[in-house]
């Protein structure tokens, strides 16, 4: 989890993460695109946000691209934040909330979502999951 209060968090927290190299963990997680539109992708996306919030909450941070292994698989080190390609940043985050609001039960309260700007190829998500 990003150590700023929501409202706060910026460009450079992203970059800062990057810079880091700060690994995904039990409050944090690296997602390069948004869910997609299939079953699939809808139950995915509802188990990371209801595993933060059955936790100690977390973000999810949309729009980064993580260091992957010598199979190819992704590693949860962060290794740039490029952003969302072509993204209407207030209707995914509208259909993202509306995902949680009618796909977890009980209702998870307290989710934020903003879309950040400045990187190369649209804007990066960012989602807070509140404990619960």
């Amino acid at each position: 989890m990003i150590h700023k209060r929501f409202d706060q968090i910026g460009k450079s927290d992203i970059e800062s993460l990057i810079a880091n190299r700060d690994p995904q963990g039990r409050t944090i997680e690296y997602k390069q695109s948004l869910p997609a539109g299939t079953d699939a992708a809808k139950k995915e996306f509802l188990a990371d946000v209801s595993s933060f919030a059955n936790a100690v909450g977390g973000d999810i941070v949309f729009g980064v691209q993580a260091l992957r292994d010598g199979k190819g698989q992704p590693t949860g080190v962060p290794r740039e934040a490029l952003g969302l390609v072509g993204v209407n940043a207030d209707a995914e985050i509208r259909r993202m909330e509306q995902m949680v609001q009618n796909g977890i039960a009980p209702r998870s309260v307290g989710i934020h979502t903003k879309a950040i700007e400045g990187f190369p190829d649209g804007h990066v998500l960012l989602m807070r999951i509140p404990q619960s």
